[in-house]
């Protein structure tokens, strides 16, 4: 999972949000019951980039999450106060 999330931080920092829509989608199922954590990693480190496209896609993400990994994944809202 580790190397999930250093693939996807490295397109964050090349702005490649097709590339993580792909990976993304083709994870789904594996990693199913790690989306939080995935998630978390990459949206902090979207935010920290400013990369506000990525931010907006992650959130479209959110929207489809169960109230459960919703609440895991709250408290990373805090990093996005420079949209």
């Amino acid at each position: 999972m580790e190397t999930i999330v250093v693939i996807l931080k490295r397109y964050v920092d090349r702005n490649d949000i097709k590339a993580i829509e792909e990976v993304l989608s083709e994870i789904e199922d594996e990693y199913e019951g790690s989306w939080d954590y995935i998630f978390q990693a990459v949206y902090i480190h979207a935010c920290l980039r400013k990369r506000l496209e990525i931010v907006r896609y992650l959130m479209t993400l959110y929207d489809m999450m169960s109230e459960v990994e919703k609440t895991s994944v709250k408290q990373v809202f805090a990093y996005r106060d420079w949209e």
